[in-house]
């Protein structure tokens, strides 16, 4: 019994010294490896990002879509419509807006996620529209 402890505590001190070897011989390698392999792992990652060749393309294409237009004058009948339809709008309630924006006017469809008639503004999605700007507005 005394030769069998002896035995197995010799075979558990080489062990410890063949993992301790193993050790520095995968250090020896990783310090073998060039520096472009290291970088490779960062190189291989870009190959899931989005890809997107037209970079700009949209949005350019979104500008040519809208022509400047100068603001137009609503007659009285339009702006009582847009009234009795804003006195309607809640928020959620989905919408098709045309509106003016900066230099041209822009059709929006969505929900109104937020509406304030004493700031005399309202949100549909994220874009928010003065209600002096908007020409038309239908519910949906």
């Amino acid at each position: 019994m005394d030769n069998a402890t002896r035995t197995h505590g010799a075979q558990a001190g080489q062990a410890g010294r063949g993992d301790q070897a193993g050790r520095t011989a995968a250090r020896t390698e990783e310090s073998r490896v060039p520096a472009y392999h290291a970088r490779e792992g960062a190189d291989r990652a870009r190959q899931f990002m989005p890809f997107a060749t037209l970079r700009g393309y949209y949005d350019a294409v979104k500008l040519q879509d809208r022509q400047a237009a100068p603001r137009r004058t609503l007659q009285e009948d339009d702006i009582e419509r847009i009234s009795s339809v804003l006195a309607r709008v809640q928020r959620g309630t989905m919408v098709r807006i045309v509106y003016y924006d900066r230099d041209a006017y822009v059709t929006l469809r969505g929900a109104v996620s937020e509406i304030v008639p004493a700031l005399r503004w309202l949100s549909v999605v994220k874009t928010r529209i003065a209600f002096e700007d908007i020409e038309d507005i239908e519910l949906l």
